[in-house]
C-alpha cells in the first residue's frame, strides 16, 4: 500500500511592499484616555495606533519620590517629575512607555486614568489625551464558515 503525500501547507502571506511586516505587537492598538476625566472637550478617548502622538503621564504601584497618590487610588502618578525629564507631549506609545520605565514607573492603565489617579499632576495634561498601558486584544475569531450547501432536491 502506498502512502499518500501530505496535504499542501498554506503559504505564508507575502510581506508588505517595502520590507518585512512588523511584529503584531508593534501595531497593537492602545487606549488613550483623558488626562482628567471630563476635561477633554476637544478630543475623545479612543483606541490609537502606537505611532500616534499623545501626552505622557506615568504611574507606579510603589511610592516614587515626588509622585502623587490621590485618595482612593492604589498608584502614585506624575507628569513632569525630575526622573521623567520634564513634560512630554506628542510622543509615540513606545516613547511614552520608555519615559515611564526610565522614571521608575509605567504607563497608567486606562482604568487608573479614568479614575483620575493621574489627574492634577502637572504639564496641563488634564485636557490632553494620555497614553495608557491598556492594549486592545487582537480579534482572534475564526472567519465564518462557508454557507452550507442546499440539500439535493427530492427524487
Amino acid at each position: 500500500s502506498s502512502s499518500s503525500p501530505p496535504p499542501p501547507q498554506p503559504s505564508p502571506p507575502p510581506p508588505p511592499p517595502g520590507g518585512v511586516a512588523p511584529p503584531p505587537d508593534l501595531q497593537q492598538l492602545r487606549y488613550v484616555e483623558c488626562g482628567r476625566p471630563g476635561y477633554c472637550a476637544k478630543a475623545r478617548p479612543h483606541w490609537a495606533l502606537p505611532s500616534e502622538r499623545h501626552s505622557v503621564r506615568c504611574c507606579s504601584a510603589v511610592s516614587v519620590p515626588g509622585w502623587q497618590r490621590h485618595p482612593g487610588c492604589a498608584v502614585w502618578a506624575e507628569s513632569d517629575g525630575t526622573r521623567m525629564g520634564g513634560c512630554h507631549v506628542y510622543r509615540s506609545f513606545f516613547q511614552a512607555a520608555a519615559i515611564c520605565a526610565a522614571a521608575g514607573g509605567r504607563l497608567c492603565s486606562s482604568r487608573e486614568l479614568l479614575d483620575g489617579c493621574a489627574s492634577l499632576t502637572g504639564c496641563n495634561h488634564d485636557n490632553d489625551l494620555i497614553w495608557s498601558s491598556t492594549a486592545r486584544e487582537p480579534d482572534r475569531r475564526l472567519p465564518p464558515p462557508p454557507p452550507a450547501r442546499a440539500p439535493p432536491p427530492p427524487p
